[in-house]
């Protein structure tokens, strides 16, 4: 039985590139998680109903907590479970910009 509460629910759609860095990243960590696949293109009415409006892919939901966009969804798993750390180095300042450049 899983704790629901810390359960993490991808909401994404399987073509997507961010969503792909954010599986990755789950990967990396071994994590458990769930998907549930939106819609690629609008309408996408249950998402923006979960998010308040936001639209953009992807989306993660731990218990009531949602998070939209990767870099947020990635420092939060980061800060969650720091082992084994995305960082191959003590520099995350860095480590996080060569992330946004290379997006």
């Amino acid at each position: 039985m899983t704790d629901l509460a810390n359960e993490i629910i991808l909401h994404n759609y399987p073509q997507s590139p961010v969503a792909e860095k954010v599986r990755v990243g789950l990967g990396i960590k071994k994590l458990p998680w769930a998907s549930v696949e939106i819609p690629r293109l609008p309408p996408k009415p249950m998402l923006i109903k979960l998010t308040g409006g936001y639209r953009r892919t992807p989306v993660m939901q731990i218990g009531a907590d949602i998070y939209c966009d990767s870099h947020a969804i990635l420092r939060e798993i980061e800060n969650r479970h720091p082992s084994p750390s995305f960082f191959p180095a003590s520099d995350a300042g860095l480590m996080w910009s060569l992330s946004r450049w290379t997006d």
